[in-house]
């Protein structure tokens, strides 16, 4: 009988453990907070090498969408050139003087 309920709180705590892990991984994730990282207390040191391997791949999470961020404004930054030219050069023929066939 005893032996039967030190097994249940030894599995109680470590689905404690495991909960808390879990519960703080999602709030890194849904909040897309890849500079936090998990803690590695004393009362999740069973799972040590959990939260070592999880927070390895946070790491290589922020850093994909720190360059996709970087990605994205360089592409955004090097589109606008060409877009301003074209805006500039379809406002300047504007005049309503549009020929319908190119002369020869």
């Amino acid at each position: 009988m005893w032996q039967e309920w030190s097994v249940q709180c030894f599995w109680a705590e470590r689905r404690r453990q495991l909960n808390e892990i879990t519960t703080e991984m999602a709030a890194i994730t849904d909040d897309a907070a890849f500079h936090r990282r998990l803690a590695l207390s004393e009362e999740t040191t069973d799972f040590a090498d959990l939260v070592t391997t999880l927070n390895a791949m946070i790491s290589r999470l922020e850093t994909s969408f720190a360059g996709l961020r970087r990605f994205t404004a360089d592409a955004s930054h090097e589109l606008k050139t060409p877009l301003t030219v074209l805006r500039a050069d379809v406002e300047a023929g504007d005049d309503g003087n549009f020929e319908s066939e190119p002369s020869a």
